[in-house]
């Protein structure tokens, strides 16, 4: 059984009260766990915050590996293709030219990333359900929170690349073997 109780002193105070009265009324009535009505509320809110907080944290490392993934496969696409963007900018390309193709290039593997894990996501939805709480799994706002950053960040991630080829000199580049 449980009683809650309602006062306007404090716990440590009203405790003792409480167990007298009970002990007064019946003797062999057990008095187990008596607490706080807010440390019960944190106990019942303790397993979906864990969940909360390690999806967070996986979510966090997911977008990372994203960010550097991105920005590595970018990065090495630069390397490589150096000679031709140096013939590009011999030709006449300008550096914004430059900058704007290689930024195309990565942020069309960005949004191909993003729609792929919006599909997953609404077609996992239902088992991710069980973890989520206070939200539908398929909330709208929430999708468009994540894509919106994994974009920005992914953006920002295919920028250094871009702007380093961007400023590439093309003369050693086409002496280059």
């Amino acid at each position: 059984m449980h009683v809650i109780a309602r006062t306007t002193s404090g716990f440590d105070e009203t405790a003792p009260f409480i167990r007298a009265v009970v002990r007064e009324i019946d003797p062999t009535v057990p008095i187990v766990r008596l607490r706080e009505m807010d440390n019960v509320v944190q106990d019942s809110i303790r397993r979906p915050r864990l969940l909360s907080q390690t999806v967070s944290i996986f979510a966090g490392l997911a977008l990372l590996i994203a960010v550097v993934g991105t920005y590595g496969l970018l990065s090495y696409t630069v390397t490589n293709r150096r000679r031709e963007i140096g013939i590009r900018m011999a030709l006449g390309a300008s550096r914004p030219e430059i900058l704007s193709q290689i930024l195309r290039r990565g942020l069309a593997l960005v949004l191909i990333g993003a729609v792929a894990g919006v599909a997953v996501a609404i077609g996992l939805s239902r088992f991710i359900a069980s973890l989520l709480f206070g939200i539908d799994a398929t909330d709208t706002t929430t999708f468009v929170v994540v894509v919106t950053a994994v974009v920005t960040v992914g953006t920002l991630a295919c920028l250094i690349p871009a702007w380093r080829a961007s400023r590439l000199d093309p003369l050693p580049l086409i002496r280059e073997n």
